[in-house]
């Protein structure tokens, strides 16, 4: 039974056969993993964002291939403002309007639609950031730390039922949980544009509060300084036919409450919620709403040789 099938039948029954045979969501231990030496699982560093020059940034928008980092943006929003972006001492800022962001890939008039590099076949992924935590939380934007999927970025043709995974590994738009918090979420889109879930974009999965999982709300100690670097970080396991896929958030490179699963899929109809990460590629991005400065030290992406699955335009 495919999602669209889900959504047709109010049963959901896809989803309770999923739950009712134990492969669901893990709250258990964290894998055998050390985020601080990721090399020791055989983890080799594929992308290693540092920022010693604006060179490592399209900042003339040109939207071709060369560069780390570029500031065009998808989906028909206007390219980032060069006056929003600045680098000192190895130290990126973003301040500006809303929709400032940089992003590994940018949507373009070539064939395939884009340019740069997506990640795709897992990954370790960390960022060292700081922010202002007593500017004002916008209402849709803020300091955050996620990625997309390009099969959803890069466009399809209007009436195409579509399937692909927001995986944000940080964002600060949990105020609301307490100022020693950030949110860490998976969403699982699916769905024809505005067509399948009534007043909805697309229809979707996600661990705050869907499918009786909510633990996207990350706690930190009560001594945190926001204005001071702190590593989010992410690891993605995909599933194969002997173990589950998953994903784990560290946070200072201690394991966080927050943790998904998702059992393997021989064929695409079995994908079940979060599992359609492991088809997708993704773009790393790092944005802020208006008037909120946020500060990246760098983006660090480490993958097994043997599993990647990038692409590069």
């Amino acid at each position: 039974m495919t999602l669209v099938d889900c959504v047709a039948k109010t049963a959901c029954a896809l989803i309770a056969l999923w739950l009712a045979g134990g492969t669901g969501f893990a709250q258990t231990a964290p894998p055998a993993f050390d985020s601080a030496d990721p090399g020791r699982a055989g983890y080799k560093l594929v992308f290693d964002g540092e920022f010693p020059s604006n060179a490592v940034i399209d900042m003339g928008d040109t939207r071709q291939s060369g560069f780390e980092w570029y500031r065009g943006a998808f989906f028909g929003h206007p390219a980032t403002p060069a006056a929003s972006i600045s680098i000192k001492n190895g130290v990126l800022t973003l301040a500006g309007a809303d929709n400032t962001q940089i992003a590994t890939a940018a949507p373009n008039g070539m064939p395939q639609g884009w340019v740069g590099k997506v990640f795709g076949g897992g990954f370790f992924i960390e960022a060292r950031i700081a922010f202002n935590p007593e500017a004002p939380p916008r209402k849709t934007q803020w300091p955050a730390f996620w990625s997309m999927a390009i099969e959803h970025m890069a466009g399809t043709a209007p009436d195409t039922f579509e399937h692909y995974i927001e995986d944000d590994f940080f964002e600060n738009d949990t105020v609301w949980a307490g100022a020693n918090s950030f949110g860490g979420a998976m969403h699982d889109w699916f769905g024809v544009y505005k067509q399948t879930c009534p007043g909805k974009a697309y229809c979707s999965f996600s661990n705050d509060g869907d499918l009786g999982l909510d633990n996207f709300v990350i706690h930190v100690p009560p001594t945190t300084n926001w204005r001071q670097f702190h590593v989010f970080a992410q690891l993605w396991t995909p599933a194969t036919p002997q173990q589950n896929g998953a994903v784990q958030y560290y946070f200072d490179n201690a394991p966080a409450t927050d943790r998904i699963t998702w059992p393997y899929a021989a064929t695409p109809a079995q994908v079940a919620p979060f599992g359609i990460i492991d088809q997708d590629h993704l773009v790393i991005i790092l944005s802020t709403g208006g008037g909120q400065t946020m500060q990246v030290a760098w983006v660090r992406i480490w993958q097994k040789p043997a599993d990647a699955d990038d692409w590069t335009h």
